[in-house]
């Protein structure tokens, strides 16, 4: 929403989070796992949230991406 970061999966399904005013490689964030299906930023995208699914289980997992991929 504010456009200071994006984000996207990995190669391996886990999210990556870019500072496109920065440049360079993607941070990546812990938790999350394999299988995301969904990332979505708050409003005032402080906060990345994650969506997995796996056999039927839905998992969110949320990140405050303040000071990351700095």
């Amino acid at each position: 929403p504010t456009g200071r970061h994006l984000a996207r999966t990995g190669p391996d399904g886990g999210p990556l989070l870019y500072d496109p005013d920065r440049g360079g490689e993607p941070t990546s964030l812990p938790g999350a796992g394999p299988r995301v299906v969904s990332l979505r930023f708050g409003p005032d995208g402080r906060y990345l949230v994650a969506k997995r699914e796996e056999a039927g289980e839905v998992e969110l997992t949320a990140w405050d991406v303040r000071g990351r991929a700095e």
